[in-house]
């Protein structure tokens, strides 16, 4: 398990609630509408997420509803995209 090197960058004023309410909006409203971007797309997307937000949650001791915005770091997606690599086998 990769838990040590997960990055935290303190407390977050968004977690939660606010942060799941983020995403729902994200992925419908603005990757379809401001973006327009397909649909088979945005399906892609919500499933990388989806992955990286199973993967937070085991590193970091959660659940996935507890994920916070702070969690969602360029230094740990990075983590997650070299998870990818290594543990599953993609490129």
């Amino acid at each position: 398990m990769l838990g040590a090197r997960v990055v935290s960058h303190g407390n977050s004023a968004m977690s939660g609630d606010g942060f799941a309410v983020l995403v729902e909006g994200f992925f419908p409203d603005w990757l379809t509408g401001a973006v327009r971007v397909s649909a088979h797309m945005v399906a892609s997307c919500w499933d990388a997420f989806a992955l990286y937000l199973r993967w937070i949650s085991e590193e970091c001791s959660t659940i996935p509803l507890d994920v916070e915005l702070e969690m969602v770091s360029w230094e740990n997606v990075l983590i997650f995209l070299s998870h990818l690599a290594d543990v599953r086998g993609c490129s």
